[in-house]
């Protein structure tokens, strides 16, 4: 992101006890984001809604193009995605949520080390929903 954004609290749209914030350029003042009028909640949702926002056809299509390359490997490596499955519903049975590290753990213990992907991309995109590995959905 640019240096000269800045999420400021906007005395428009806050009340009393109801902060809400906007994203603007330090340079010029001008709005760049204010959440349709509403605002931001919290100062990191501004944050993320901007980044969101303005990312660039490029980094979208990257996005896409690595998720493809998740789900296509969960295709082809259903050990993982069962190991997954399994150690998601235990952490739930626990109360414990599954992290990135338990799955770099997983990884390391199945041998997939040298991947084109992070561990936190690959819990990303498995929490996400699976899609059908390349069935059909009637």
């Amino acid at each position: 992101m640019d240096d000269n954004i800045k999420v400021i609290k906007s005395k428009e749209l806050s009340g009393q006890f109801n902060p809400r914030f906007i994203v603007v350029n330090t340079e010029t003042g001008e709005i760049l984001d204010d959440a349709n009028g509403y605002g931001y909640k919290t100062v990191q949702k501004a944050y993320a809604g901007y980044g969101y926002k303005s990312r660039s056809r490029q980094q979208v299509a990257d996005i896409k193009r690595k998720e493809a390359a998740i789900f296509k490997w969960l295709s082809e490596h259903k050990d993982m995605d069962k190991e997954l499955e399994a150690s998601a519903f235990y952490g739930l049975k626990d109360g414990v949520q599954m992290t990135a590290k338990d799955v770099a753990a997983l990884m390391d213990d199945h041998g997939y080390t040298d991947l084109p992907f992070t561990a936190a991309e690959l819990l990303r995109c498995w929490n996400r929903g699976k899609p059908q590995y390349g069935k059909k959905k009637h």
